[in-house]
């Protein structure tokens, strides 16, 4: 089956709608802000709708305490499902996005990216992405996208 894409849908050939795309940069984060280590720091909030998502995360330079350039030019995908985006439970333990990275140097480990509930109402809240630095950092350019490619099955 051949696929087009429109700007908001991809079709085949016959010219049905297959998958739903949502997209955007996403990203809560504002660059130039030192996030400190060992701790999550929400980026992104991204509970738009249920089932699987693709996410891109890129930054093009992530500087310590001391202005020295840690990671340059990262560029990082995963695909991760979503069940409950708009009603997450609170009590549900924080998922690590396996984003697999490329990158032009870097001298320090990729932080970590997770998803989990931002605790936004009562028990439950909306899915959201946070980012765990193993050291102090900033980020320049950070950009965080997600895409939805399926609905849940069900």
């Amino acid at each position: 089956m051949t696929l087009r894409y429109g700007p908001d849908y991809v079709y085949s050939a016959d010219g049905t709608r297959q998958l739903e795309l949502q997209s955007g940069n996403r990203s809560t984060y504002t660059n130039g802000t030192f996030l400190s280590a060992n701790t999550y720091h929400k980026v992104a909030a991204v509970g738009v709708s249920n089932g699987a998502h693709l996410f891109q995360v890129s930054w093009d330079g992530a500087y310590n305490t001391s202005n020295n350039n840690i990671i340059w030019e990262t560029c990082g995908a995963a695909v991760h499902g979503m069940a409950s985006a708009t009603n997450a439970y609170n009590a549900t333990v924080r998922e690590l996005i396996d984003f697999k990275y490329t990158y032009h140097h870097r001298s320090i480990a990729t932080p970590y990216f997770y998803i989990d509930s931002d605790n936004s109402s009562g028990a439950y809240g909306v899915m959201s992405i946070y980012v765990y630095p193993t050291q102090e950092m900033k980020f320049v350019s950070f950009k965080f996208h997600s895409k939805r490619l399926t609905t849940k099955l069900g």
